[in-house]
């Protein structure tokens, strides 16, 4: 299984209140990862709760490295540089069946 972390690079922190509050640029973030949700390739996902730090989406165990790369790396938040994500493996210790 595979997660990907959103970072807001340093250099960004102060305009990321503003472009986040900006309904255009948070729905094509959102409508992006939406695509992958509705392919039913993403467990969950979203922002964490401490403002301008990012957040993260959790796939389904089908979902290769390669495919979640390329999928993170079209994302319009991603391609303008407001923020940046990492592809991490994770190993589930403790799961509900």
């Amino acid at each position: 299984m595979f997660v990907m972390s959103f970072f807001i690079p340093p250099v960004t922190i102060g305009k990321m209140a503003w472009i986040f509050a900006n309904r255009l640029a948070s729905k094509k973030h959102v409508q992006h990862y939406l695509k992958l949700h509705e392919q039913g390739k993403l467990e969950l996902g979203g922002p964490f709760l401490l403002q301008d730090t990012g957040g993260m989406m959790v796939a389904t165990r089908d979902v290769s490295r390669e495919e979640l790369e390329s999928f993170a790396a079209a994302d319009p938040a991603v391609l303008s540089g407001l923020l940046h994500y990492e592809v991490r493996a994770w190993l589930t210790a403790m799961e509900r069946q």
